[in-house]
């Protein structure tokens, strides 16, 4: 089709890799330190996102990000204020109940079964 393949991917991985900078900066910023583990737990809920969106959605993967926000909201909002620590429980419950009731997510395909 004209498109030089290996230009659109060099310049796919390029900004994904500044981006990912930027995210790492701004977040040593806000902790005041630097941790090679300081990406897993927000890296964790954004792939929970994508698999309550729906695996290959980008438009899904955007709703789940804001079912998930919206939803761990209002779930800190009924806690104790003693059991606030435990406010990323609602991102693992989300995720099991996701993939007991719908595996391919919102915006999924299901996958064809040929045998």
């Amino acid at each position: 089709m004209g498109v030089n393949l290996n230009s659109v991917v060099r310049t796919a991985f390029a900004i994904g890799s500044v981006l990912a900078a930027v995210a790492g900066i701004l977040m040593a910023g806000r902790y005041g330190r630097i941790d090679p583990f300081m990406g897993f737990v927000p890296g964790l809920k954004a792939f929970v996102a994508a698999v309550i969106g729906g695996i290959g959605s980008i438009h899904g993967a955007a709703v789940g990000g804001l079912i998930l926000g919206f939803g761990k909201i209002l779930f800190v909002a009924m806690l104790p204020p003693d059991l606030s620590a435990f406010k990323d429980i609602f991102v693992f419950l989300a995720l099991i109940l996701m993939l007991l009731v719908k595996p391919s997510g919102l915006f999924g395909r299901p996958a064809d079964r040929r045998v």
